[in-house]
C-alpha cells in the first residue's frame, strides 16, 4: 500500500438543479471529513438565482466557491476546478449524487493500492456501466433498506477484487463517460506523479459509494501521452 495523501479536493460542477444540489451537499457534509479534504463548488453560470446565494453561504476554509463567467459545460467546469485545485488529487462528483459513509476513504484506499493506478470508478445504483446489482439499469433501493443500509450491504458482500481495465482514456459513468471528463490536465502532469481522478458522475440521485470497496474500472496510467494530448483530452461543452 502506497502512502496516501493527507487530503483531496472534491470538485462539483453545478448548473441549476437546486433541490438535487441541496441533497448532495447535505450528504457530503454528513459523510466527509472537510477538516482534511476540500470541497470545490464550481458554479457554471447557473440561471437559477437560488444557486449562488446557497453555495456562497457554505463558503469556509475548506469549502471554496468558484464562479465561471460564462457557461463552460461539464468538462470546462471540471477543468476550471482542477486548475484551482493545484497539485492535489481530486474527486469529480455530480451535483445530483448522494454519498454514503466512508466514501472518500474507500476511493483513496483503492487508488493507492498500487502505484500504476491512475483513476478509479465506484459502483452505484444508477451509473450505467457501473450500476449494481443490475448492469446498465437504474436500480431502486430494495424494499426495507435505507440508503446507508444498502451501501453497508454492498460493502459487506464485496470481494474487494479491484478489477482492472487498461485504457488510454477513462471509462466512467454518466456525464463523465459521455464527455470524456476523467482524464484531465492536472492529474496527468509530471508523468503521472500524482494520482489521477476519482470519478463519480452518475446522473439522477444515486448512491455514490454504494460499492464501498468493489470498483468496476481501475484505469492504469498512460505516461507516454504527449504533453499536447494531455492538455487537450478535455474539450469544454455547453450546459452542464
Amino acid at each position: 500500500m502506497m502512502k496516501q495523501p493527507d487530503g483531496i479536493d472534491i470538485i462539483i460542477p453545478i448548473y441549476n438543479a437546486y433541490g438535487d444540489l441541496q441533497k448532495c451537499i447535505a450528504s457530503i457534509l454528513s459523510c466527509t471529513d472537510l477538516a482534511a479534504h476540500r470541497l470545490l463548488l464550481v458554479n457554471d453560470a447557473s440561471s437559477d438565482e437560488r444557486i449562488l446565494p446557497y453555495i456562497k453561504g457554505l463558503e469556509s476554509k475548506n469549502i471554496l466557491v468558484i464562479e465561471n463567467e460564462a457557461n463552460l459545460g461539464f468538462s470546462g467546469s471540471i477543468n476550471h476546478g482542477i486548475t484551482v485545485s493545484g497539485d492535489r488529487d481530486v474527486i469529480l462528483l455530480n451535483s445530483d449524487t448522494i454519498v454514503t459513509a466512508g466514501w472518500v476513504e474507500k476511493l483513496i484506499a483503492c487508488a493507492y493500492s498500487a502505484a500504476e493506478i491512475a483513476t478509479v470508478t465506484p459502483l452505484s445504483n444508477n451509473a450505467t456501466l457501473c450500476s449494481v446489482p443490475k448492469f446498465l439499469k437504474e436500480n431502486t433501493l430494495p424494499e426495507g433498506y435505507t440508503l446507508e443500509q444498502y451501501a453497508k450491504l454492498i460493502e459487506t458482500v464485496s470481494l474487494r477484487l479491484y478489477p482492472r481495465q487498461m485504457a488510454s482514456a477513462c471509462i466512467s459513468s454518466g456525464k463523465c463517460s459521455e464527455k470524456s471528463a476523467c482524464l484531465t490536465g492536472k492529474p496527468l502532469k509530471e508523468a503521472m506523479a500524482k494520482k489521477m481522478i476519482f470519478a463519480i458522475a452518475p446522473s439522477k440521485l444515486v448512491i455514490a459509494m454504494l460499492c464501498a470497496m468493489t470498483l468496476i474500472f481501475i484505469i492504469l496510467a498512460q505516461p507516454r501521452l504527449s504533453v499536447k494530448k494531455r492538455k487537450n483530452i478535455l474539450k469544454p461543452t455547453r450546459k452542464s
